[in-house]
Order: structure tokens, then sequence, then C-alpha cells
């Protein structure tokens, strides 16, 4: 995995992604279980899409995954100040900067839509900066993963016991904490909530960061231009119900801004992910046809 990251870390960053939308095609003619996944959740989540269009977003959404991909050798490797370069446009940026002035620590929730690595390089440039993450079973890769996103100043943090205590304290020093909020977690470790309609268990680690700190709360991705053109990132608020006592008022709100930041940019979302995976007592699976 080294060498093929190292590859691409020297291949220009256009080369890697025009690879990446042809490898991208190509999933979506061959049958596999992220065509299959993707499928499946953009009819669950936009069924008041007409069907050619639910499939035009389909194979885009398998491109925009190779792509990400692809990119983190550039990422990993290249230096910092050209892939700073590549920053277009800061949409937001007088939010970012008010809770980054704060003094209050900022908690940034990165949802799983376009370039999440080019994001975590910049804003170590901003802000001291914490961002949690899982480990992964093979310890030579998650070496390349730590070097790869800790050289531009960011801090990774497992997703542990000790990590939490660890991003509560960061807050609390003004630091930002960074933390994808989509992934499923384990069986009766989060809180069912809608997304997109779609009872959901999400992860309540945001409801309580921000329930138990003053922190600012914000969302925070980067949106891949055509072409290779650069990228633009994207800040805005969280509704103030994520502060909110009641667990499941909390995780909506959480949710619905999650919701809103991917129908700006649907086909840069993961969509190949069992985020229905586990579903609440006496409902119908959703994906065991699939698998």
């Amino acid at each position: 995995m080294t060498g093929f990251l190292r590859l691409f870390g020297i291949l220009p960053l256009r080369f890697s992604l025009a690879v990446g939308a042809v490898l991208g095609s190509l999933l979506y003619r061959t049958p596999n279980r992220n065509l299959r996944l993707a499928r499946r959740n953009i009819e669950l989540c936009l069924p008041e899409l007409e069907p050619a269009k639910q499939e035009l977003l389909v194979r885009d959404s398998l491109r925009s995954m190779a792509q990400t991909f692809l990119e983190l050798g550039w990422f990993w490797y290249q230096k910092p100040e050209r892939i700073y370069g590549l920053i277009r446009k800061i949409h937001g940026l007088d939010v970012f900067e008010q809770a980054c002035e704060s003094g209050q620590g900022v908690l940034l929730v990165a949802p799983h839509l376009g370039c999440w690595e080019l994001m975590g390089q910049y804003l170590p440039t901003r802000i001291e900066t914490v961002i949690l993450y899982k480990r992964p079973r093979d310890r030579g890769v998650e070496q390349v993963i730590v070097q790869g996103r800790e050289r531009t100043g960011v801090k990774l943090i497992p997703a542990d016991g000790r990590g939490v205590r660890q991003l509560f304290q960061a807050i609390r020093k003004g630091q930002l904490v960074g933390i994808l909020p989509d992934q499923q977690p384990k069986a009766g470790q989060g809180q069912f909530a809608p997304f997109f309609g779609i009872e959901a268990l999400t992860m309540v680690l945001l409801s309580k960061l921000a329930q138990k700190t003053d922190c600012k709360v914000l969302f925070g991705w980067a949106e891949r231009l055509p072409g290779g053109a650069g990228y633009d990132f994207h800040f805005s608020a969280i509704a103030t119900q994520i502060s909110d006592p009641d667990l499941r008022v909390s995780v909506t709100a959480l949710n619905q801004g999650v919701e809103q930041c991917v129908r700006q940019c649907p086909a840069q979302y993961q969509w190949g992910y069992k985020r229905f995976g586990i579903r609440p007592d006496g409902e119908s699976p959703l994906y065991d046809d699939l698998l």
C-alpha cells in the first residue's frame, strides 16, 4: 500500500482524479458490493429522484469514491504549500474564524463528503487540531495513515475510551476537535434518529461533547471541483438543538445537518456504506438481500 500511495503522491493530481473517474465507471459496470449498497441507499434516501437520475448519481458517487482513495497519496506526500494552493474558495469563512477565535473550543463535524483529507490538512494552519480516527487492524497501514495526516500538525486520537477523554481535554483547551459523524456505531452504543427520513443508529459522542462543553459546533466539508480545478471549503453552524439534553433531539439535529450538507453535493457522498445496517426492534433488514 505504501508504494502505491507514494506513486500517486508524485503523479499529477489531475491524472489521479482522471484515473479515479475511470475506475469508478468500471465499478459501476461491474457487479460489486459498493455498487449494490450505493444503489440501495440512494433509492432509500432520495426517492424523489426519477430512476434515471438515481442511476447517474450511483455512477458519479462511485467515481467520487475512487477519486477519494487515489487522492490520498497526493495529500500525504506532497509539500503542504502545494496542497494549500488547491483551495479556491472558503464558504462560511467568517463562521469558522469566529468559532476559532472564541477560545471556547470548536467541534467540527465532517461528514464522509468530498475530500475530508484536504480539510484535515488545512485545519491546523488556523487552530490547534485533533482528529478522532478508527484504528485499522494492520499496524503498518496505521503508521502510514498517522504519518500522512499528522505531518501538517494534526494530532490523531484513536477512537477508544482514552481517546474520548482526550477530546474533552482538547476542547477545554480551546482546540478544534474533528469527527466524522456518519459511521454506524455498534448495537447498543448509539441513538436512533431520522436520516433522510429513515431511522439510523447514530453516534452520541458529538452530542455529549456539545452538551458537556461550551464549544462551538460547525459542519465542514471540502468540495472537489470539476476537472481537477481545486477544492472549495464549506463551513456552517449546526442547529442549537445539538446541545439538547434529550439525545433523540440532539442526534436528530446532527443528522439533519449532515443531510443538508449531502444535498449540496450528493455525488460526492459515500453512499456505498451500510448506514442503515442496524434496525430498530421490529423493523426488517434493509440490506440482507444485497450481500
